[in-house]
């Protein structure tokens, strides 16, 4: 059997594999609890009174709505079914696995086929992802929109590809559409640019305005029809903090969840524990990985969730919250592993 078959065999086994772990026992044994009746509830009045949603469901800051895509696209299986709960798990079951073929071309791009096939593989194993491709709530999608606004950044600053760019905008308006916590990614924006110093190019900035416009646009009518509430309430929230100079309380919160997040990741400890296998990664991944830049990237993006500990929601003490990095903590361990491989 020669390489591209091989890889090709690799590719659809991991495939098969990671479906295979997100289907067993599916029909009706999923979570469906109040969130998810509210947003059949929407959806059936979207379907059957016409009832146009220009909000979607909300957040933890009163007044502040996330956009409409959520109830949209799960209107289609809802719809097709007869509002019958397991087509929308089988969806978001789909869209979960299209992190297998992102996460193998990514690493394939950082260190080769090898690091893409061992990245692809953990992202199939991963408990976390797993049960998350399942649940039936838009943080599910949290994951996968951050994969793709994270690899178009790095596809614009490090590969200074022009397509980088929009890719990346159509990560992050898709993202925030279906969970707004995820509008605070845009503050990278302006890291990595004057880190890398990326090109732009007429082709990027039109294709990327497009499409920040088309995923934004539900977000400005809603705030023009509701008189600027979900400003008004996002203010207002801001001027309630009290703790943001609690650094040690920040820094205790961040890593006890990065922990759980570890865990339920890759590996299986309790308490602080995970962070003692994926802390001796990074010493590898530090020591062996000579492509500075693209280290670089990966470490800013491992830390990006950091910032949203200066606040004090329900989604700091959520099992979501490091969703965004997921993949970057998947990453890093298949570098470390292919560079101690080469070794």
């Amino acid at each position: 059997m020669n390489s591209k078959r091989f890889h090709l065999f690799a590719f659809i086994t991991i495939v098969v594999v990671g479906l295979a772990l997100r289907t067993i026992n599916l029909q009706d044994t999923f979570f469906f609890g109040h969130d998810q009746a509210r947003d059949l509830h929407e959806i059936y009045n979207i379907v059957y009174k016409h009832d146009i949603k220009i909000v979607g469901a909300g957040t933890d800051i009163p007044g502040l709505f996330g956009g409409p895509l959520y109830y949209y696209l799960l209107l289609i299986p809802y719809a097709i079914s007869h509002f019958n709960p397991n087509s929308v798990a089988i969806l978001l079951i789909f869209i979960n696995l299209t992190g297998i073929p992102l996460l193998w071309y990514f690493g394939k791009r950082l260190e080769g086929v090898t690091t893409g096939s061992i990245a692809a593989l953990l992202w199939a194993i991963s408990f976390e992802q797993a049960n998350f491709s399942r649940f039936i709530s838009n943080p599910s999608f949290l994951s996968i929109a951050a994969l793709v606004y994270f690899l178009g950044l790095y596809e614009w600053c490090i590969r200074k590809k022009w397509w980088g760019l929009p890719l990346s905008v159509f990560g992050y308006g898709l993202g925030t559409q279906l969970d707004f916590y995820l509008v605070y990614l845009g503050i990278f924006y302006p890291v990595y640019f004057f880190i890398y110093t990326p090109p732009f190019t007429k082709k990027s900035v039109f294709t990327a305005a497009l499409a920040g416009f088309m995923l934004f646009a539900s977000f400005v009518v809603a705030e023009i029809h509701f008189s600027f509430l979900g400003i008004k309430s996002f203010l207002r929230y801001l001027s309630e903090q009290k703790e943001a100079g609690n650094l040690l309380g920040h820094v205790s919160l961040f890593s006890t969840s990065l922990a759980k997040s570890t865990r339920n990741a890759l590996f299986a400890l309790p308490g602080l524990y995970p962070l003692i296998p994926f802390s001796a990664i990074l010493v590898i991944f530090f020591a062996l990985c000579k492509k500075y830049k693209e280290r670089l990237f990966l470490l800013i993006w491992l830390g990006s969730t950091a910032p949203l500990f200066i606040f004090r929601t329900n989604v700091i003490g959520g099992n979501f919250i490091h969703s965004t990095i997921h993949a970057a903590i998947i990453l890093i361990v298949a570098l470390a592993i292919t560079y101690v491989l080469k070794t």
